[in-house]
Formats: C-alpha cells, sequence, structure tokens
C-alpha cells in the first residue's frame, strides 16, 4: 500500500507554497506540450478541410 504521507509538502520538508509553486510549473509546462499539439491538430485538420486562413487566425490567438 503506498504511504501518502510523503509525499506532502511536511514530509518532504518544502513549506506549502514552495510545493503548490513547484505544481504550478509543472502544469504550465504540461499546458504548453498541449498547446502545441493542439495547434499542429488544427493545422492537420485546415490542410484536410482546406481552411488555413482560420487555422493561423486561431491558432495564432494563442
Amino acid at each position: 500500500m503506498m504511504d501518502y504521507n510523503q509525499h506532502t509538502p511536511v514530509a518532504t520538508g518544502r513549506s506549502a507554497p514552495d510545493f503548490l509553486y513547484g505544481v504550478q510549473e509543472r502544469s504550465d509546462r504540461l499546458m504548453n506540450y498541449f498547446l502545441s499539439g493542439y495547434f499542429l491538430l488544427g493545422l492537420a485538420f485546415a490542410g484536410f478541410y482546406d481552411t488555413w486562413l482560420i487555422a493561423f487566425g486561431v491558432g495564432g490567438l494563442s
């Protein structure tokens, strides 16, 4: 059985704001990967439906 207390800020010796900052950094990095992936997927759909102007217009917003 996994001990969930070993992953808490108290168990790792970090304060709660430091722990939350690390979580936010990790989530921001993941969000950048997902946004890039969705943009590339949108470009693939634009090639299929011939909607390049809309794809670059909307994709350029993010």
